[in-house]
């Protein structure tokens, strides 16, 4: 299976999502780590929320784990093969269970009517309707993706494509060099000053700045290095 997500993260190109995943420890542990650690890597580790990591010892994780679900633009809820059949101690269904975390998880991005993915791994298939107790029924309709295990690079990939989530580091790094250029551009002139006429520059400096040295320290310290590594022997190719 695999249909195209929901493309509500798309709009606005400034958009920063924060993603929280939803799963079943004793399923689909493996995997959420995975996929944690992939989109971590991807999006930074502040924009996704597992609960074993993101969980400070002492807290209440019944009120972390709402107030997490309450400030997420995407949920990923990771379906195995036995996610709708899992059972508790005395035999039901733990998705019967009111107080499920993972059914309480799911409620609470429904109601908020944020994008709610599916992501099956392990082979397994959509939960149908009748599957599902009455207050997520929703998430049968909910567009969903597939990961295979051989295939999961490229089916990740493809689900952070679909998802809009793909586009948010290739923004961020194009808006980082933006405002690093445009920085450098506002210093250029400091800089040749500081190139051919050091004392006076760094005279107009201090005298501007009430006799703070931060900035001549920094513009010293930084053409000493520049220097420096241009002086380094580069490597020799064989």
């Amino acid at each position: 299976m695999s249909r195209d997500l929901t493309p509500a993260l798309r709009a606005g190109g400034g958009f920063h999502a924060t993603v929280f995943i939803s799963y079943r420890r004793e399923e689909t542990a493996g995997e959420a780590r995975a996929l944690f650690n992939a989109l971590v890597t991807r999006l930074g580790e502040t924009s996704v929320f597992m609960d074993v990591d993101n969980i400070a010892l002492g807290l209440d994780f019944r009120q972390v784990l709402q107030d997490r679900l309450a400030s997420s633009d995407l949920l990923l809820a990771l379906i195995g093969r036995d996610w709708a059949n899992v059972q508790d101690a005395s035999g039901r269904r733990r998705l019967e269970d009111p107080g499920d975390f993972v059914r309480l998880e799911i409620e609470t991005a429904l109601k908020r009517n944020i994008p709610v993915t599916p992501v099956l791994v392990q082979g397994a298939k959509m939960p149908t309707v009748q599957q599902l107790p009455e207050s997520i029924r929703d998430l049968a309709y909910r567009n969903g993706f597939e990961l295979s295990h051989n295939r999961w690079e490229s089916d990740l990939r493809e689900m952070l494509r679909r998802s809009g989530l793909g586009e948010q580091r290739d923004g961020r790094v194009k808006n980082l060099l933006e405002h690093v250029l445009k920085r450098l551009s506002s210093y250029l002139p400091d800089l040749i000053g500081l190139v051919t006429r050091p004392k006076t520059a760094i005279l107009r400096w201090i005298e501007e700045t009430g006799g703070d040295l931060t900035r001549p320290v920094i513009f010293v310290a930084t053409t000493v290095a520049i220097g420096f590594l241009l002086q380094l022997p580069r490597p020799q190719h064989l």
